[in-house]
């Protein structure tokens, strides 16, 4: 992770008094900065094992998890396997 940043807040209601909306999103925004490089350390310690080899029919590689505007966007290229050739043993002749 990159960067962590909050676009917008809204201040429905509070019960601590007048809480600014602008202050809010920067103190978030702040403390995030500090936060990814922790963060990243954190999630550095587990490793999500992604199989190579699908069901024995096609591999994956170039993978990528990407957040984009409240969307998450993952993506692999898939490489098909050929099928391992048969041997295929000649009947034998049957004299009748």
């Amino acid at each position: 992770m990159t960067s962590f940043l909050v676009k917008t807040v809204q201040v429905v209601s509070s019960t601590l008094g007048s809480l600014s909306a602008f202050k809010l999103k920067m103190e978030f925004n702040t403390a995030s900065k500090y936060l990814v490089h922790s963060l990243n350390a954190f999630l550095a310690k587990y490793q999500v094992p992604i199989p190579s080899n699908i069901f024995g029919i096609f591999t994956l590689s170039d993978l990528f998890l990407q957040y984009n505007d409240g969307f998450i966007y993952a993506g692999a290229t898939p490489t098909f396997i050929a099928p391992s050739p048969t041997v295929v043993e000649p009947l034998g002749l049957v004299q009748v």
